[in-house]
């Protein structure tokens, strides 16, 4: 029953998130799955992408919405992928994740202009918060760049 009393929250906080494309580039199909359901139950548009070079290929084809991407990927790390997004130009916003502790690569992820770094497992709260954050950039049209935060 907590987790329906968060889902309910969450959905009544940030109603401005529902609708969007999530794009979850995780390796573990476990937290992909799980991800994806929660998502749904958010009524938010997810898809996933079991690592970087799988988002990157799909790229052109993704519709306006934000990435949460997994920093450990196997052959190319997640700030590598968000390096490849930046340096292609790609205007979709980055919340980073991970399930490891590494100041370095969530520094990086930061200073490339994720939107935050949630800390696996992380609430559904910290998620929805970083989701109405992507969003909010997305309808003021601004760059990726800037206003990050660790979370």
């Amino acid at each position: 029953m907590p987790h329906r009393l968060a889902l309910f929250r969450a959905g009544a906080m940030e109603a401005n998130v529902r609708g969007i494309s999530v794009y979850v580039v995780d390796d573990d199909p476990d937290v992909r799955r799980s991800m994806g359901f929660l998502l749904h139950t958010l009524k938010l548009r997810p898809r996933s992408f079991a690592d970087g070079d799988a988002l990157l290929s799909a790229e052109e084809g993704l519709a306006p919405g934000c990435i949460l991407l997994d920093l450990c990927l196997p052959r190319r790390s997640g700030v590598d992928v968000q390096a490849e997004l930046l340096r292609r130009g790609n205007p979709l916003p980055v919340v980073a994740m991970t399930g490891a502790y590494d100041s370095e690569a969530e520094e990086k992820a930061i200073a490339q202009g994720a939107i935050s770094v949630l800390h696996k497992p992380f609430t559904v709260e910290a998620l929805v918060a970083a989701l109405s954050h992507c969003v909010g950039r997305i309808e003021a049209g601004l760059p990726r760049r800037g206003g990050a935060r660790k979370g």
